[in-house]
């Protein structure tokens, strides 16, 4: 099985959605579950790939504009 979650941020950022994203992907990947985060990131100028706990992690650029985030 594979599974892909898309989320605003993810950690290190510090949120309830990035908290319970992470914690859920974690769990699924300790079962041996192929576990895929997109996320966005406004620090960013170009799209990066890392692993955090077994959790394939791949950062978008984004603009952030009053805090509301988009995936372009």
């Amino acid at each position: 099985m594979k599974i892909l979650f898309i989320a605003p941020r993810y950690y290190p950022h510090i949120g309830g959605v990035e908290y319970v994203v992470k914690s859920i992907a974690e769990r699924l990947a300790r079962m041996g579950i192929e576990v895929k985060v997109l996320a966005g990131d406004p620090k960013i100028e170009v799209p990066s790939k890392e692993i955090i706990n077994g959790v394939e992690v791949y950062r978008w650029p984004t603009h952030a504009l009053n805090d509301a985030y988009f995936i372009p």
